[in-house]
């Protein structure tokens, strides 16, 4: 893999994102409408509930961190979708930039995009709600990573389909992100799930970096067993989807669906 389509690549997903009002809006006004209203929502509950105050510092990491997955996702899943809606893809394919070098740039691209927003939610939590993730430290750069690497592996899962299907399964980049949600224990434990819903969450990676970020703030320390659970998962996850992945671009060659989409 050269490092000068990879370039071209970033250079290309940058400008649609920076030239785009409605991509700027999804990407910086909706994470902060999501903060402001969330945050108020466990103010709220703490004041009438009497609970504790870490109920608002659970319900506010959970919201930034969660964000990081779901950013990580669309980054890979839209760059593919503008390429087949402005019947873009077959010239890519016929450049010299080969699918890795493709998929590479849409991941830098896509860790970019949550750091971004991370540290943008990250300054509004401070100056709106005196909350700082300093009281996580180290182990906030481990969680980000392991959500970061979940959000690439449903993004080049849900990049495949999109592929092989075209337009028909775009809504499937909005749907499979929302749909693991509540599943992943982002914002109570996993406890509070029926038994058979635990076993299921706890197959996916998310609900160790959250029961592990939730385990931090309540007593200071991490509980590595969740954050060593979350890498192998995460590793099994990429896995499959890489294999997912090249099995419908390689039928999607066969069927003619890449000349289909991308003219």
């Amino acid at each position: 893999m050269t490092l000068r389509p990879l370039r071209a690549l970033i250079y290309k997903n940058s400008i649609i994102w920076l030239r785009s009002g409605f991509r700027l809006a999804d990407f910086v006004f909706f994470p902060m409408v999501d903060l402001a209203v969330w945050g108020f929502v466990t103010i709220y509950i703490s004041q009438i509930s009497h609970a504790l105050p870490s109920v608002f510092i659970f319900m506010l990491s959970a919201i930034i961190l969660w964000t990081v997955q779901f950013r990580a996702q669309q980054a890979i899943c839209l760059s593919f979708l503008d390429d087949i809606e402005s019947h873009n893809l077959l010239n890519i394919f016929i450049a010299p930039v080969g699918v890795v070098t493709h998929i590479a740039a849409c991941y830098l691209v896509g860790f970019l995009q949550a750091l971004f927003v991370f540290i943008l939610q990250a300054v509004v939590a401070y100056l709106g709600y005196s909350f700082s993730f300093a009281v996580i430290g180290l182990p906030c750069t481990l969680l980000f990573l392991n959500l970061l690497f979940m959000g690439w592996s449903i993004g080049l899962f849900s990049t495949g389909l999109l592929i092989r299907f075209g337009h028909t399964s775009a809504t499937l980049i909005w749907v499979i992100p929302f749909f693991l949600q509540p599943l992943s224990a982002v914002f109570y434990p996993v406890s509070v799930l029926p038994h058979w819903l635990q076993i299921i969450s706890l197959c996916l990676p998310p609900t160790h970096v959250f029961e592990g970020m939730r385990q931090i703030l309540a007593t200071g320390r991490m509980d590595w067993y969740h954050l060593q659970w979350a890498f192998l998962l995460n590793v099994l996850y990429m896995l499959f989807a890489s294999a997912i992945f090249k099995y419908l671009y390689e039928e999607a060659r066969k069927h003619g669906s890449l000349t289909k989409y991308g003219t």
